[in-house]
């Protein structure tokens, strides 16, 4: 229990891959029994830093071209049986989890979607033996459920919460996923590379130079940069399923670790990043109202151009980027790649399929409460925001409410 629990830490959870363990598939292989035809797959499925390369390349491909083959197909739809998969104690699940699959969590507006307060995963902080870090570094999953049998999960005395999530929506995150750092990087209000001097808005990267696309773009405190890597860790915390690649994967849960194959964790990854975007056109009726949330800042954070392959990608309303919001809305900090009050720009472009509450926590019940709770770089947006006379603050509410 306690080496489990040792590697329960956020750090654990979301850390850079290992990808030097276990690495191997780096070359197309044959699909065999779990596809049935025995075809050649298209793309690789180890997890060393070239397979994963290239398979981002792949999707990126799959996605700019519009053109899937036979085999991505198949992988497709073998991820959107796991994705439903209902784990119990004799499959992998836990001993200490969330919720019992991936659908029990990002359901909100379909299969995907935004996760309910219900499914919140709570962080806690503290220094706990054998570990000399202080508290921001420290952040640790609190688990809902404990499997019968299984004495309780083992919190130290002197940990405090420090963070809620609510679980994201995953429609369409190859798209995030497929994007060049380096036009992340290149964007106009980037004033700064790293945390300091405090502007208006600064924003910087987290940036990680052999990850696929060279940054860290998934969760609030980015801390991977591929769908692969963070569906990984979601699999260890929220459900307890061990994955072969990261050796520090490992429970007590009765059933043989690793509990889930590479090939699957690709196709779980596959369904997700090839899923259909949430994207949509802005109905003509709230062009005002998204005007003015240009005009007022918003969209100094919310708003990307991007391109993969030459093709724009749909408008995630997000610069992919972090930036400091400010003590209130402050949460554990991963690594040293978002200190406590920095995060990563919330994507937008899922705001129709979403009925609240907002922010990354939950805390705000509706868009008004989510926009005036914003500060530090986002404070003129947000003052400005609450200058508007009623008829164009509500003009900006519901265009944001219809993103």
């Amino acid at each position: 229990m306690t080496e489990f629990a040792c590697h329960r830490s956020l750090f654990a959870i979301l850390a850079i891959l290992a990808l030097s363990t276990g690495c191997r598939h780096n070359e197309p292989t044959t699909v065999g029994t779990a596809a049935g035809d025995g075809a050649k797959r298209s793309f690789p499925t180890g997890f060393d830093f070239t397979a994963l390369k290239q398979r981002v390349d792949w999707r990126a491909h799959v996605l700019a071209s519009g053109q899937l083959d036979d085999s991505g197909k198949a992988s497709v739809e073998r991820g959107r049986a796991l994705f439903a998969k209902v784990y119990t104690a004799q499959t992998g699940l836990g001993p200490f989890y969330n919720n019992t699959s991936c659908l029990g969590c990002h359901n909100q507006g379909g299969v995907l979607g935004h996760g309910v307060p219900d499914v919140t995963t709570h962080f806690w902080a503290g220094v706990y033996p054998g570990n000399d870090a202080d508290e921001a570094k420290n952040p640790r999953l609190m688990p809902h459920y404990t499997l019968p049998g299984h004495a309780p999960f083992p919190m130290p005395a002197n940990f405090a919460h420090s963070g809620d999530r609510l679980p994201p929506q995953l429609m369409g995150l190859g798209w995030i996923e497929a994007v060049p750092g380096e036009q992340i990087r290149a964007q106009p209000h980037l004033a700064k590379p790293e945390p300091g001097v405090h502007k208006e808005p600064m924003g910087w990267v987290p940036d990680k130079p052999e990850a696929a696309r060279g940054t860290m773009r998934f969760g609030l405190k980015p801390a991977v940069g591929t769908v692969d890597e963070f569906i990984i860790g979601a699999l260890h915390a929220e459900l307890g399923v061990t994955s072969p690649n990261r050796a520090f994967d490992k429970d007590d849960d009765g059933v043989a670790d690793p509990e889930i194959a590479f090939d699957a964790v690709v196709d779980l990854a596959n369904y997700v990043a090839l899923s259909e975007s949430p994207a949509r056109a802005l109905p003509p009726e709230h062009a005002v109202g998204l005007q003015r949330f240009k005009e007022i800042g918003c969209a100094n954070c919310h708003f990307g151009a991007f391109t993969v392959e030459g093709k724009a990608t749909p408008q995630f309303y997000s610069d992919l980027m972090v930036h400091d919001m400010g003590p209130e809305l402050a949460d554990v900090q991963q690594m040293e790649s978002s200190p406590p009050s920095y995060s990563r720009t919330t994507p937008l472009w899922s705001m129709h399929l979403n009925t609240g509450p907002y922010l990354h926590d939950g805390r705000a019940p509706t868009v008004e409460q989510a926009i005036l709770r914003h500060a530090g770089e986002a404070t003129k947006a947000r003052d400005a925001f609450g200058a508007l006379d009623d008829a164009a603050k509500k003009a900006v509410l519901d265009a944001v409410k219809n993103l």
